[in-house]
């Protein structure tokens, strides 16, 4: 009865992504975006289709209109370039994130965690440390992190 309404879109999607069919998907994501460009949801999903179908000149230009104010930092989008080792995607998009939001502390950890996997343990450890400052009851958790990553026994999970 609705055949254009994004949600079924998506449903859409998700059952082909299902059946193994990311060509579909990824054609249902697309006209879900398209048909409501401004959606962020929208965006985002077709955006984590792109990256995982390969496609990361086009999902970077999904991505751009939601880049600078730290909506592009969404778990969808992050764990697509995750399964590709795209980690300097990943300090990219959490590095807006945390500009934008100083104070949440999950968005340091996780921009630091993209640092320590692309092997910058020196930016890693300066985000926590920025985090420290932002956020001070989180310094021991910080320092602790900080320590395993001079080490070298810091685990990304």
């Amino acid at each position: 009865l609705s055949p254009a309404k994004q949600s079924i879109m998506y449903q859409l999607a998700m059952n082909a992504e299902a059946r193994n069919d990311a060509g579909s998907a990824l054609n249902y994501y697309k006209m879900a975006f398209e048909a409501e460009p401004k959606n962020t949801t929208a965006r985002t999903l077709y955006a984590a289709a792109l990256i995982r179908a390969g496609n990361e000149a086009a999902a970077d230009e999904v991505i751009a209109p939601i880049l600078e104010s730290g909506n592009a930092a969404e778990p969808r989008i992050t764990q697509a370039y995750l399964n590709r080792q795209r980690y300097d995607k990943i300090v990219e998009i959490w590095s807006a994130f945390v500009k934008v939001n100083p104070q949440n502390e999950q968005g340091h950890f996780t921009l630091a965690a993209a640092y320590y996997a692309k092997g910058d343990k020196e930016n890693a450890i300066a985000t926590l440390e920025r985090a420290k400052v932002a956020k001070p009851e989180i310094a021991a958790q910080a320092d602790q992190l900080i320590g395993e990553i001079r080490s070298g026994t810091a685990k990304i999970q």
